[in-house]
């Protein structure tokens, strides 16, 4: 559990300024607990004594500035790091938690599951004193060896959480390895007919690491990305992706960029430069 501090509500902006939050969603409260999840826009929330991260998009943790003093941080270990790191949030409030690991928390046993989605995304499942249990998924892509974790597979379920996303019949997506396998025949495919193709893939600050790292392993190729993304990728400790990144942007046919950059000028220059 997180050790005793005293805890300041502040109620003002970066810049000092009083503001009126806007008031927490019902969806992003944990019934029985004092718990929210993904809750950093709000203000201090009432009755909150914890505040769960379910992964390091902007999106969800929208509103974590280095002044945050509200209570305690719980995610995992590598969202923790990103937190610290990109957002210089206080240590004192950061609390890593493993994935597969229960801990109890107020009272309450709450366990990270891996969410499938990006580096450190973790479905929380919270298992009350009186039996009910609520998971809360984040964003999260199914898969069935999340279907088939022990912990899903004992009981039911009180209150789902859903990242509704893509929650219509329209879509279909296959399995993650199908799609990264599809990847990479591609960009070898193009390679073989034009040795000079340049491979770019669109990822935000964290995301498609699977892809690229799959590429980079099949074509034996680094990978160039800028800077910021480099200190972000060694941070995550894998080593076999630290060792593929490259800072050179003429060492490699495979490029890293932002989404933004995904532009037809930005990309003739990048092609120019490589």
């Amino acid at each position: 559990a997180w050790p005793g501090r005293k805890r300041r509500w502040g109620g003002s902006d970066e810049n000092g300024a009083s503001r009126k939050p806007v008031a927490c969603p019902f969806y992003k409260k944990i019934p029985g607990t004092p718990f929210t999840v993904d809750a950093f826009r709000y203000g201090a929330v009432e009755g909150c004594s914890a505040y769960f991260l379910s992964h390091f998009h902007c999106d969800h943790y929208g509103g974590l500035t280095k002044k945050w003093c509200r209570g305690p941080i719980y995610c995992t270990a590598l969202t923790a790091r990103l937190v610290k790191m990109l957002l210089s949030i206080d240590s004192a409030y950061v609390c890593p938690l493993e994935l597969d690991t229960e801990y109890v928390i107020d009272g309450v046993k709450v366990t990270f599951l891996e969410a499938n989605h990006c580096p450190g995304a973790a479905l929380i499942h919270f298992r009350l004193s009186d039996g009910k249990t609520y998971l809360h998924t984040g964003d999260f892509r199914a898969s069935k060896s999340m279907q088939l974790h022990p912990l899903l597979q004992t009981g039911r379920i009180s209150l789902l959480y859903l990242d509704t996303t893509y929650c219509n019949p329209k879509y279909k997506f296959p399995p993650q390895e199908d799609v990264i396998d599809f990847v990479v025949r591609t960009a070898q495919r193009y390679l073989k007919k034009q040795p000079k193709t340049l491979i770019v893939v669109g990822a935000y600050s964290i995301g498609k690491e699977n892809v690229y790292l799959a590429i980079s392993q099949a074509l034996e190729v680094p990978i160039y990305t800028d800077a910021s993304r480099r200190r972000i990728l060694h941070s995550f400790g894998w080593p076999d992706l630290s060792k593929r990144i490259s800072s050179c942007n003429q060492s490699s046919p495979l490029h890293v960029l932002p989404l933004a950059s995904l532009q037809h000028e930005e990309l003739e220059e990048v092609l120019g430069d490589s």
